[in-house]
């Protein structure tokens, strides 16, 4: 499922059930990661040396522990940056923030982000490729969705036949329906969908009504 050049690889965390994505760009050693929270098995590692890739950029979609666990590993491993949006970055660091030492009993932080999309105007050129930087609020304070060459990464913000959860700090359903709407009307419906649970679908495929809670 692609409209696009870019090889996009999903990889389901090892701990959390949630997806990181590794997104290729062609004729490139270059790569930007969605969500990396393989705590324990190094999947994620382990394909970035298969695949022999040297420049890694990672992106955050939201604050969340399921969704950032593996960035200070792969801190480690590359000479990587950081990108998130500002309220994202306040919270990452923070266990009870980032939801961690509630949910699963063990604080998981990592340092803030290098770069805000509110500090690069929302949108970046990563080799030949637009990047948008989309602040989706509703799921939780910091969500963002990320456009990429009619690709769509869009966290918890849109998670395709489930409602958004809204119930957690940060989370206002109000807010969320405005967010979806809004990104209904700005995208295509042959938009690929890449969520941070579940499978990847068309944008067009997706029923706006169940994801802000009003029919299941």
């Amino acid at each position: 499922m692609s409209n696009s050049p870019l090889r996009i690889t999903k990889i389901e965390n090892d701990h959390c059930m949630s997806n990181a994505y590794i997104v290729e760009a062609p004729d490139s050693r270059a790569a930007v990661i969605v969500d990396p929270a393989d705590l324990h098995s190094g999947k994620i590692s382990k394909q970035l040396a298969q695949r022999s890739v040297t420049k890694l950029l990672i992106v955050l979609t939201h604050e969340h522990f399921d969704h950032i666990s593996g960035v200070s590993a792969l801190r480690r491993l590359f000479d990587t940056q950081v990108f998130a949006s500002e309220e994202c970055s306040k919270r990452i660091s923070d266990p009870k923030k980032n939801l961690s030492r509630y949910t699963i009993g063990v604080d998981i932080d990592c340092q803030p982000a290098d770069i805000t999309c509110e500090e690069i105007g929302s949108a970046l050129v990563w080799e030949g490729f637009r990047l948008e930087f989309i602040q989706t609020p509703g799921h939780s304070a910091g969500g963002i969705c990320i456009g990429m060459d009619r690709n769509l990464f869009t966290g918890d913000t849109i998670i395709p036949g489930v409602p958004t959860v809204v119930k957690l700090p940060g989370g206002d359903r109000h807010v969320l329906e405005f967010t979806v709407e809004s990104l209904f009307n700005r995208f295509q419906k042959d938009t690929v969908v890449y969520p941070g649970h579940g499978n990847p679908c068309w944008l067009g495929d997706i029923d706006l009504a169940v994801v802000c809670g009003k029919k299941s």
